[in-house]
């Protein structure tokens, strides 16, 4: 009310922005809270505005429904899934002597032997030398 005007009300139909705010990583946190994967041995991990989908290999078919399902969830709650941004990996400990044949390339999700996660670098195969080398590099960079 400003000068015995008042104003009508109007519906917020705007996605929350996260990046770069103190209480964005507990926005999101809240906001996903209702996201989850359609199968129970699926998991999905969400730290600040990031969300890691995790399939077992028993699973791997699932995967096209789950980035159906996260898609879905996006549009429901005003906001997009960019899928340029989504990345595949398979981990496997060659060391078992167990590999699988993979799926097939999941189309416009690239896939890749690293992923970095909160500043570290985890590699398919599932061993630290990656890792280690990208430490030490920008180290010796900033030296």
């Amino acid at each position: 009310m400003f000068n015995e005007d008042v104003s009508c009300t109007r519906r917020i139909v705007a996605s929350i922005t996260y990046r770069g705010s103190s209480t964005g990583p507990a926005a999101y946190t809240v906001t996903t809270a209702d996201l989850r994967p359609l199968n129970p041995d699926n998991s999905l991990i969400k730290f600040a505005d990031d969300t890691y989908l995790v399939i077992i290999a028993t699973n791997a078919s699932t995967r096209g429904a789950e980035i159906d399902n996260i898609a879905a969830w996006m549009t429901e709650n005003n906001s997009k899934l960019d899928i340029s941004k989504s990345k595949e990996v398979h981990f496997r400990d060659n060391r078992r002597g167990n590999l699988k044949t993979l799926p097939p390339p999941m189309p416009d999700i690239t896939r890749e032997s690293l992923l970095e996660i909160l500043g570290v670098t985890l590699s398919n195969n599932l061993t630290a030398s990656d890792h280690i080398h990208h430490v030490v590099s920008e180290n010796a960079q900033m030296l």
